[in-house]
């Protein structure tokens, strides 16, 4: 068995307490880098489920605006056939009775 220099001895201690830092910092670094990619990845997620609700939202204003804009016409529709209707039953009237 060879006998390991105080000096020699002395460089691997520094060495492996450089190596123990460097893995640790290393460590703290990739974790932190990966808690920053998953905050920044959840806020990816909250910003797409807002601007789906924005959408949703919008998508419903749209539907009953154009709900409302059809029964609007739609009773437009019904009172001139009421109209062209009475028109129509008030000429017939009037030729049977012109005819009688």
């Amino acid at each position: 068995m060879s006998v390991i220099s105080p000096s020699r001895l002395l460089r691997l201690m520094v060495a492996g307490m450089l190596g123990g830092v460097l893995l640790v910092t290393l460590g703290i670094a990739g974790y932190q880098s990966y808690q920053a990619h998953q905050q920044l990845r959840e806020q990816r997620q909250e910003t797409q489920q807002q601007e789906l609700e924005e959408y949703r939202l919008r998508l419903e204003y749209e539907v009953d605006a154009l709900q409302h804009y059809l029964n609007d016409h739609l009773g437009q529709a019904e009172n001139l056939l009421k109209q062209m209707a009475q028109e129509q039953v008030d000429a017939a009237f009037a030729v049977a009775t012109g005819i009688y």
